[in-house]
This record gives C-alpha cells, sequence and structure tokens, in this order.
C-alpha cells in the first residue's frame, strides 16, 4: 500500500540521502582491513537501498572481473533461489555489470510481469525463418537471429534494454530435474521391438504459437 499509495516524495528523498551517503570518499591513510570493512558497510548499505525501489523483486547487482563474451550464459541461473531476469553490461575492458532480479513472492511475476516486444526479422524462406517457425510451434531453438527489442516492462532498470541485437533462444536444463534418461523405440508389426534409439540430457520445451511441444 505504501508503494502505490504512501508519501513517495519523502521516500524517494530518503533513499536518495541513502545512496548519496554510500558515494562518500574514503578517508585516505586508513589500514588496508578498516578499508575492506568500510566498503562491506557501504555495499550493503547501497544494496539496502536499493531493495526498497521495487516490492516485488530483490536485485543483486555485482561488478565483476573479466569480460561477459568469456563466461557461461546460464551460471546465474543455477542457484537455490528462483531468478526471474539476469541482465549482464561490459562496463570496460576489464570488467562488467550482472544484475540478477528475484521475486520477493511466488505472485510477483504476476503483479509486476517483466515482458519483451521483438521484431525478428528473417528472408523469406531462409533457414532463419524456419527455425523461427519451429521456436513458435515447438519452442525449439534458434541462434544468432537479428531483431530489434522495443519496449520492455518491468522493475527500474529495465528500460534501457531495448534496441538492435542477435537472438539466441535455448532451452534450459531444470538442475533439480530428476527425470530419466528416455528412449524411442521402433516397433514390429508383432509388437517387438525393432530398434531403440536412447535420448541423454533431454530438455522439453512448448511452443508459443500452438499446443506442440
Amino acid at each position: 500500500m505504501e508503494y502505490f499509495f504512501g508519501d513517495g516524495g519523502q521516500r524517494l528523498a530518503r533513499l536518495m540521502a541513502e545512496a548519496l551517503q554510500g558515494g562518500r570518499e574514503v578517508p585516505a591513510g586508513v589500514p588496508a582491513e578498516d578499508l575492506l570493512d568500510a566498503v562491506i558497510a557501504r555495499q550493503r548499505g547501497l544494496a539496502t537501498a536499493l531493495n526498497e525501489v521495487d516490492p516485488f523483486y530483490y536485485y543483486d547487482v555485482q561488478v565483476r572481473h573479466g569480460r561477459v563474451d568469456q563466461q557461461t550464459w546460464d551460471g546465474d541461473l543455477h542457484t537455490t533461489s528462483p531468478v526471474a531476469w539476469v541482465h549482464y553490461r561490459q562496463l570496460d575492458e576489464d570488467s562488467y555489470l550482472a544484475m540478477r532480479l528475484l521475486p520477493r513472492c511466488a505472485e510477483s511475476l504476476r503483479l509486476r510481469p517483466i515482458t519483451a516486444a521483438v521484431n525478428l526479422e528473417v528472408p523469406v524462406g531462409s533457414p532463419e525463418q524456419q527455425a523461427i517457425e519451429d521456436w513458435l510451434r515447438y519452442g525449439a531453438p534458434f541462434h544468432d537471429v537479428p531483431g530489434t527489442v522495443t519496449s520492455v516492462t518491468g522493475p527500474p532498470g529495465l528500460l534501457n534494454s531495448t534496441g538492435p541485437g542477435r537472438f539466441t533462444f535455448m532451452v534450459t536444463t531444470d538442475p533439480g530435474n530428476e527425470r530419466p534418461d528416455m528412449e524411442v523405440r521402433l516397433l514390429a508389426p508383432n509388437d517387438t521391438v525393432a530398434h531403440t534409439l536412447h535420448l541423454t540430457g533431454v530438455r522439453i520445451n512448448r511452443g508459443t504459437d500452438g499446443p506442440s511441444v
């Protein structure tokens, strides 16, 4: 109720004050242990202020050493906490930003949905068009298709994600899935097994524009 009907002006001023407090310069000449403690305390204070911005999601923001294109794409999805959105941005040659949004409750995605409108641009009759149609019908993966994000809705911090790019859709593997390996059997007219095809690492997905799996 406070988020929608409270005194937004005072709340914003308080959050800005906490953010500015976290941006003060650290005095020079302090011991290394005190400096580290000060940095940790400042980071905790900023994280607390950030997580008061939205009542539906927690923000996990990290500045990491390295390059985004050298990281595993799904590394931040395999956690014990459910993740609604992961965003990466290269800051400079040696560091990048990783931002994860974690729902505060089971209803967060319904009360504050995260949506994106994307125009995918493929030539008629091309393999890319067939890949997109297979994705619509069956949920099959596609890779490196040009397109443009025209709009993004959701919590603060996502609205700068629009623009052109190349898009890849992948079906993730549920790390807690206990599904056994599968096999496809070819049966003869007398119901004997003529051949068996073993399937491992099975990933199941459903089409966005139809009932096919």
